[in-house]
């Protein structure tokens, strides 16, 4: 019988360490692209915010997908001690995501996700990235993490 050599498991990602996922713009865009960063921040041992950060993942993307009108989807995640910070590139810099006033929430079918992402988020934001494209980031801490250090 042979024994295999029992290897170390990874070290997690770095802090401070950045991870970029390109995608095409499909359907299936923002269900992979959530899986992408909760996967990520479970290896960073930053497991209380995957759920918010896969909701905010989801609603992101899935704008990028409906408004973006871009081949690729671009995210970039960035890894802090207690913080990550998620930024989705499209090539629409004319349609700016927008929070729906509260007096409409309750008649519209659209345009609710960014609510989720304000009430989740510490931060998030627009940034227009020259002519031809845009990015919505938004950042995560975890609040219970940083209280114990």
């Amino acid at each position: 019988m042979k024994i295999a050599a029992l290897v170390p498991p990874e070290p997690p990602p770095a802090m401070g360490a950045s991870y970029r996922f390109t995608a095409p713009n499909l359907p299936t865009t923002p269900k992979i692209a959530r899986d992408f960063v909760a996967v990520l921040l479970r290896t960073a041992n930053l497991s209380r915010l995957v759920e918010p950060a896969r909701v905010c993942t989801s609603e992101v993307v899935t704008n990028a997908h409906w408004h973006g009108r871009t081949p690729l989807i671009t995210l970039d995640v960035t890894l802090g001690r207690w913080s990550t910070t998620v930024l989705v590139r499209d090539n629409n810099p004319n349609e700016l995501p927008l929070l729906v006033p509260a007096d409409r929430y309750a008649r519209d079918e659209h345009g609710r996700g960014l609510l989720l992402v304000d009430s989740l988020a510490a931060d998030w934001n627009v940034r227009i990235l020259g002519e031809h494209a845009k990015a919505v980031y938004f950042t995560l801490i975890d609040h219970e993490g940083s209280a114990a250090a």
